[in-house]
This record gives C-alpha cells, structure tokens and sequence, in this order.
C-alpha cells in the first residue's frame, strides 16, 4: 500500500511536468526560414536590395567579392577575398552587419567582430576561482589594550 501512494505521488508530480513541456513544443518558434532546398540562394550585385548593396560596396572597396548568398529571409552571406584574407559578412536585410568572420589562407579563423579581445590580450585577468572556492573569513584582530 505504501509503494502504491508513492507511485500516485511520482504520477501526480510528473503530470504537470510532461504537460507543460507538450505546451512549450507547440509553442516553439519555427525554424528560421530558408529556400525550399534548405540551401542558400546565389544572387548577384543587381539583386541585392539597396541598403545590402551600398554595404556590400563599402566592405569591398578594392577587394574581390567571391560569393553572396541569400539566407531566405534572414539576410545575406558575402565573402570578400584580399590576397590570402577571405572575410565573411552576415549583412541584415537593412545594410547592418550582423557578423564578420576573417580567416587566413592557413584557414585561422578570427573570433567574429563583437569579441574585441585579441589574441596575447593580457589586460583582462584570468579569474579561475569559483564561488565556492573562498576561504573563510578571518576573526578580528584582539583590540589593542593603552
């Protein structure tokens, strides 16, 4: 009799649990949307719309732009190469970068433009200790008797 209102009580505290998680499901935000094929979509400079375009120019001046892909509704995929530097831009569909990635020839890959740390940065300090790593707190010094 005792398993028994244990097992009720397990049912009666996962029944809320498992609906609550079937309600979230429904819920969830799609997928971000992108071509029928899931691929992304090649577009040429003439198909970009104009807020994309200027930045796609401002970013390459001098440089050549390898590819530009449409992301489905989520923006654009450019990769601008200047001698053995390839740059990638993930450009909003309002002009505004979102990301930019820079690699070498050797294929090393920069951290993307909103890390402002760089690589030998010693001037942030390398704190390894953990909330439970404290000593405990010192008593007081005796007062001093005059």
């Amino acid at each position: 009799m005792k398993n028994l209102s244990h097992i009720l009580f397990g049912i009666a505290l996962a029944a809320p649990l498992a609906l609550t998680t079937a309600v979230q499901a429904d819920n969830a935000p799609p997928p971000p949307s992108s071509s029928p094929s899931g691929d992304k979509q090649d577009v040429t400079m003439d198909q970009l719309p104009k807020p994309v375009k200027a930045t796609v120019q401002r970013e390459s001046k001098g440089k050549n732009v390898e590819s530009m892909k449409k992301n489905g509704a989520a923006g654009y995929e450019v990769k601008i190469v200047d001698g053995n530097k390839e740059t990638t831009l993930d450009i909003a569909n309002d002009g505004k970068v979102r990301d930019r990635q820079t690699r070498t020839a050797g294929g090393d890959t920069s951290p993307p433009s909103s890390d402002t740390s760089k690589p030998g940065d010693t001037s942030k300090p390398n704190d390894t200790s953990k909330p439970n790593d404290t000593q405990p707190p010192q008593p007081p010094p005796p007062p001093r008797n005059p």
